[in-house]
Formats: C-alpha cells, sequence, structure tokens
C-alpha cells in the first residue's frame, strides 16, 4: 500500500512537473512570437523544452518564418525596384518630352510648310526614342524581378550569330564598321532560349553600332565544358570602364546615346541563361566576352 502510493505520488509529480515545464516553454513561445510580430524580428524561436512536439512546432515555426522573411527580402527588393524604375522613367523621359512639348509650340507658331514637316520628323524621332526606352526599362525590371520565364531547349549559337549579323551587316558598312567573324565548330549545340540569346546577341551588335569606330570582330570557340562568344571592337571617346559597363545606365561621354540598359540587360539575360558575360578593355579594344555551358544530356 505505501509502495503504491509513493508510486502514484511519484507519477503526480513527474506530471506536474513535464506539466508546469510545458506550461513555461509555451509561454515563452508566446511571448516570442508576440514579439515577432510586434517587431519584425529575424531572430528564431527557441525553448529549453524536452517535449519531443513541441520541438517539433517549434522547427516547423522557424522554417515557416525563414520563409516568410525570404519573401518579405523578395517583395522589398520588388518594392525598391518598382521605386528605382519610377525613378529613372521621370529622369530619362524628362529631357525628351520637354523637347517635344518645345517643337510642338514651334508647329503651333509655325506656318512656313518645310519647317512643319522637319518639326514633325523631329517629333516622331523622339516619341520612338521614349517608346524604346519605356520597354527597355518595363523589360529590364522584368528581368531583375524574376518575371521573365526562360523556355530552354537545344540551340546552335553560330546559327544565331549567323542570322544576328547579317541582320545588322548593312547597319555595320553605312557605318563603316570592318566586320569579322571566326567561328569554331559550327555544329557546337548549347541549351539556351533562342529568343533571349538572339536578344542578347542584338543588344551587343547594338552597342558596337553605337560606339563602335572602325571594326569588330567577333569570334566563338568551343572548350569541354563550355562556349565563348566574343565581340571585339574599338571604341571612339574617352575611356571605359570595364567593370562598370553592365551597370544599369553607366554613364560616359561614350555612351550618351540609348537607353543605357542595354549592356545591363545582356548581364542579366545571360546569367538567366545560366551563363556569364565579362568585359575587358585593352590598347583601345573592347572585348566583351559570353560563356553558356554545354548542358545537353536530355538531348544526346
Amino acid at each position: 500500500m505505501v509502495l503504491m502510493l509513493a508510486v502514484s505520488l511519484l507519477i503526480n509529480m513527474v506530471l506536474i512537473f513535464l506539466y508546469t515545464s510545458l506550461k513555461r516553454d509555451l509561454k515563452a513561445l508566446r511571448s516570442q512570437i508576440q514579439y515577432a510580430n510586434e517587431n519584425n524580428s529575424r531572430f528564431p524561436f527557441f525553448t529549453g523544452s524536452v517535449n519531443h512536439d513541441l520541438k517539433k512546432i517549434i522547427c516547423l515555426l522557424n522554417i515557416k518564418k525563414e520563409e516568410s522573411i525570404k519573401i518579405m527580402n523578395q517583395i522589398c527588393r520588388m518594392d525598391q525596384n518598382l521605386k528605382d524604375m519610377i525613378a529613372d522613367i521621370a529622369h530619362d523621359i524628362r529631357t525628351p518630352l520637354t523637347s517635344v512639348c518645345g517643337y510642338v509650340q514651334l508647329l503651333e507658331e509655325c506656318d512656313d510648310q518645310a519647317d512643319k514637316a522637319r518639326y514633325f520628323e523631329i517629333i516622331n524621332q523622339r516619341l520612338a526614342y521614349l517608346k524604346t526606352l519605356l520597354e527597355e526599362l518595363f523589360f529590364y525590371t522584368k528581368l531583375v524581378n524574376g518575371s521573365i520565364d526562360f523556355t530552354l531547349s537545344k540551340v546552335c549559337p553560330a546559327e544565331v550569330l549567323r542570322k544576328t549579323l547579317m541582320h545588322f551587316y548593312n547597319q555595320f558598312e553605312a557605318k563603316q564598321l570592318a566586320l569579322t567573324l571566326d567561328i569554331e565548330n559550327e555544329n557546337c549545340m548549347i541549351e539556351s532560349d533562342e529568343l533571349y540569346l538572339q536578344r542578347i546577341l542584338d543588344n551587343l551588335c547594338g552597342n558596337v553600332l553605337m560606339h563602335g569606330a572602325h571594326y569588330l570582330k567577333v569570334t566563338q570557340h568551343v572548350y569541354d565544358d563550355f562556349i565563348c562568344i566574343q565581340f571585339k571592337n574599338d571604341y571612339a571617346g574617352d575611356a571605359l570602364q570595364a567593370d562598370q559597363l553592365f551597370q544599369r545606365y553607366y554613364t560616359s561621354s561614350v555612351h550618351q546615346q540609348g537607353s543605357g540598359l542595354g549592356l545591363a540587360i545582356v548581364k542579366e539575360l545571360a546569367e538567366g541563361l545560366a551563363g556569364s558575360v565579362d568585359a575587358q578593355i585593352e590598347a583601345g579594344e573592347l572585348c566583351i566576352s559570353l560563356y553558356f555551358q554545354k548542358r545537353l544530356t536530355q538531348y544526346e
């Protein structure tokens, strides 16, 4: 009888201890959750509890909290990108819009038909520039926010490269840019999105047209695990900073035309296609190199 009472008392003491410990741990956890909600705390939840179920709950809470922090960080980045884009739009459309308004006023005051025709042409040019600028801004913002979906398939970079250069050939000739092309392994295939690979090459050609001086040398080299496409050209104007070329709105007297987003878009697209891009400047020659991995196991 005494033994049974002792065992019963011991069991009750253990239950009371477990209940008290669990109640204390739950109170501490509740306080941490309340503090986190009120102060946006990023510290993980914790208790000294030995209760297995409570530990599992805390572990799940911490996982969900980490996920919510990542989502909040992404939202903050998107919000900042949106603010930057709005500021960029306001900054970059001010000058051409002011110009358009000026020529509209001149049109209202002008009676000469030849002058009117010239003003209309200038207005159309400014509006076309504004359209291009806004399209580039929106596309770049979608890129940095991860809102672009890439459709990967088997792509021949040499074929896309030839097609791009043919498209720009007359413009190169008009600017008297001597074009040379050297492709190693015409049949090399990579996994990429042909549409966006085309856009990368378009932007590089556009950059050469805008800032190139006398020549453009385009090469494709094939290595064991990757390919390298290079655009080499001399340039007109002041010195360039290679480490800043891919920054949005990189400014130099050489880079006063265009949207200022062409090479920034090249960088984002290359990285989105699991590639990379870099630039080197030596003896007045700019060399932009694209690198793409050869990952074709699902096609071979």
